[in-house]
């Protein structure tokens, strides 16, 4: 099925799943898809049906023993809002929400970092504790399940997965605060949650520079790299983007900071 239109060029779904073969991404596998869509092309189907074909194919590649996780981060505890799973929409495209749409898909119950899920090990990502970026949080279930983080479009985009590091690494410059409010579940009923969020200290060097760590990995050949239409994909391994980057934060904790 085509997909985009690049230039002269238009790109199918069996383009994309070449370049998805071509980086590593084999059956049984557990995708966390961070995505910047616009950056392939014009689409050649309306945004809810491309994105949604976009999904598919990305469940055709992990298979049935695999998994599909596409973030649908809302931040609603830091701005004081109800989190309703079903209807507060994604703030970081609408990939997760177009994938929210389609059968057996799951979403988390975190205020802050909710994913969209569909796969094996559903009960398994969906059974998370109360630090967003710590222990039993989603980055940790990444972490343990050596799930591939997906770069769609930008390999500058989608290291939420880091700042779980810096959390693990115990960086100076980040603190525990706790965040409470009210999540909607599935069935309308609401309950008063208090979750645990390790932020930057903003009076003093904290950001993180997306682009250093990008090419630190890289270097390594942990992040791996291809031309797709206007965009580029990366696909790297969470257990060697960990073991990389806690050494290198041991080492100096400020390494990738702005």
């Amino acid at each position: 099925m085509e997909l985009w239109k690049f230039h002269s060029r238009v790109y199918s779904t069996d383009d994309l799943k070449d370049v998805l073969y071509s980086l590593g991404i084999v059956s049984g596998d557990s995708l966390c898809v961070h995505s910047e869509l616009y950056r392939f092309g014009a689409p050649k189907l309306p945004k809810d049906s491309f994105n949604q074909i976009i999904c598919q194919t990305l469940l055709e590649l992990c298979g049935e023993s695999g998994n599909l996780l596409i973030p649908t981060f809302t931040y609603s505890f830091c701005r004081n809002e109800v989190f309703d799973v079903l209807h507060s929409p994604s703030r970081v495209g609408m990939l997760g929400d177009s994938f929210l749409k389609m059968p057996d898909v799951q979403r988390t119950h975190c205020p802050i970092f909710s994913f969209a899920i569909k796969g094996s090990l559903t009960n398994s990502f969906m059974d998370i504790g109360v630090e967003v970026l710590g222990k039993d949080s989603m980055f940790d279930k990444l972490l343990q399940h050596n799930a591939k983080i997906i770069t769609f479009g930008n390999p500058y985009l989608g290291y939420t997965f880091v700042h779980f590091l810096e959390t693990i690494a115990n960086v100076p410059y980040r603190f525990d605060k706790n965040f409470s409010g009210i999540i909607r579940d599935t069935f309308g009923k609401e309950s008063a949650k208090n979750i645990i969020y390790r932020v930057r200290h903003l009076d003093q060097k904290s950001e993180l520079d997306y682009q250093k760590v990008a090419h630190f990995l890289m270097d390594l050949g942990i992040l791996r790299l291809a031309k797709c239409g206007g965009g580029t994909i990366g696909v790297m391994e969470c257990q060697q983007v960990g073991e990389a980057i806690l050494r290198a934060l041991t080492r100096d904790s400020s390494a990738f900071l702005l």
